[in-house]
């Protein structure tokens, strides 16, 4: 099985790196998802309203 330079094999390696993408696009989504929920009520709540331009 090929290795890297620190001896950890390649192909574990690459299951840890995408694990990794994988656990940081699930916090991406979360924080997506929350930041339109905010929106959502800032909207609703007419916050624009208040002097915010943008």
């Amino acid at each position: 099985m090929p290795t890297r330079s620190s001896g950890i094999p390649a192909t574990t390696e690459l299951h840890r790196l995408g694990d990794e993408i994988a656990e940081l696009s699930a916090h991406l989504d979360a924080a997506t998802a929350r930041l339109l929920d905010l929106i959502r009520d800032f909207d609703a709540r007419e916050g624009w309203n208040i002097g915010f331009r943008s």
